[in-house]
């Protein structure tokens, strides 16, 4: 789904912005002054240091959306912080984690950390990086603190998705368990608190993201061992699992909906059609019936007079146009045919096609129960298929228009079939 797409990108975006900040010159510039005077804050190389900073990463971190760009010393101390709100609480502290790896393992690398709750009870997590002088030496750690409930607002974004669509992360705390790292729609208390064992029946795709590290979609079962339809990621910089997932009720229900509408608009158009063909029957008899009544009266008067001459003339002319009437309602007839039967074939190729592709289990497993219902479907489609291209077939034949093939047959199969 889109939320699965966009937290992979979101990690590779902040893994990006780390790495241009650790090539900043005024950093490299400006830390080792700060570092210098750390115990002398009122001193003027110092204040010109902090400035200088405060105009570069003051900005970066608020356009970003960041909680705060931190700047730690190699004993794991924090000697900058861009918020100023932070800055009067943290400057001189170790980072808020609780085992303090998001400053050993960004002496070495890039690093994600755990998500956990600081200490004003806000849900975060800090990526962080080696800080390097202009010898290529490291010299620190820099720190982004993320705010992670601006991530899970943009993870539960569901606009024009379903009533039951939730996405989610995870992540293994051992080789046997995994924690939830966010809410979940279903157990509002879930964040850093419910936890799922693996080889447990529920919660089967977060599961093999996690554990198996893989990226898959299909029918499962999750936290609640309800049946959905999810696709999972493995977020390998992050070590997150990412599910985003909608019950299988909902997805199918708009073909059960769709299945039903076309039956009832088939059904009407077919109604439509068969009161329109009476309508031009009664017209075209009708019409006949003058004919003959007008002919055998001009027959029998035809000697009597001038004035039945005329009145034949006369009645000629309303023949002529009657006859008119009839066949261009006859051919109104027809053109409704065609054109009706190509609008109703349309959409019900689609209908064959996607139910298909569904009996086939090209988009993923169904269970027997799936199966039948979608062969209910893709059966009545094909019956309708065929009513509706013997109605193109019909209408060709009274316009005139269908194209006779001669081809030899093997009579006896074509009686079998006849009787069968």
């Amino acid at each position: 789904g889109k939320q699965a797409e966009w937290g992979e990108r979101k990690t590779y975006d902040l893994e990006k912005e780390i790495k241009v900040i650790q090539d900043y010159y005024n950093i490299k510039t400006h830390f080792p002054i700060l570092s210098k005077f750390s115990q002398e804050k009122d001193n003027p190389e110092y204040i010109q240091a902090k400035k200088a900073l405060d105009d570069q990463l003051e900005t970066f971190y608020k356009v970003k959306d960041f909680i705060d760009i931190m700047l730690v010393d190699l004993n794991g101390n924090i000697l900058y912080a861009a918020s100023k709100r932070h800055a009067d609480i943290e400057i001189g502290k170790s980072l808020p984690d609780s085992k303090s790896l998001a400053f050993k393992k960004g002496k070495e690398q890039i690093y994600f950390s755990e998500v956990f709750e600081e200490y004003d009870k806000n849900i975060e997590m800090m990526v962080s990086a080696p800080l390097y002088d202009f010898e290529g030496r490291v010299s620190g750690v820099i720190v982004l603190e993320i705010d992670m409930d601006y991530i899970y607002t943009l993870m539960q974004d569901r606009a024009g998705l379903g009533e039951t669509e939730e996405t989610f992360i995870a992540k293994s705390i051992n080789d046997n368990e995994l924690i939830f790292l966010s809410p979940l729609r279903y157990d509002k208390n879930a964040l850093l608190v419910k936890k799922v064992k693996l080889g447990e029946t529920r919660a089967l795709p977060i599961q093999d993201a996690c554990f198996n590290k893989r990226n898959n979609l299909g029918i499962s079962l999750d936290y609640r061992g309800k049946k959905v339809i999810a696709v999972w990621k493995y977020m390998p910089l992050m070590d997150w699992g990412l599910v985003s997932k909608i019950d299988i009720d909902e997805a199918f229900a708009a073909i059960y909906t769709l299945r039903k509408f076309f039956i009832v608009v088939a059904a009407f158009f077919l109604v439509l059609v068969l009161a329109i063909s009476l309508i031009v029957s009664k017209i075209i008899s009708k019409s006949v019936s003058k004919l003959e009544s007008a002919e055998k009266q001009i027959r029998n008067q035809a000697e009597k007079s001038i004035k039945i001459l005329f009145l034949f003339k006369e009645r000629n002319k309303q023949l002529k146009k009657a006859k008119h009437e009839a066949d261009t309602a006859n051919k109104t007839k027809s053109d409704f045919l065609a054109h009706m039967s190509h609008e109703l074939r349309s959409p019900l190729n689609a209908i064959i096609g996607f139910s298909q592709e569904l009996k086939d289990e090209h988009p993923g497993g169904l269970n027997a129960a799936q199966k039948e219902f979608i062969g209910y479907v893709l059966d009545s489609g094909l019956y309708l298929l065929d009513l509706i291209n013997d109605i193109l077939d019909l209408a060709k034949v009274e316009s005139g228009k269908i194209d006779i093939v001669k081809t030899e047959v093997n009579l006896k199969d074509l009686i079998g079939r006849s009787v069968n």
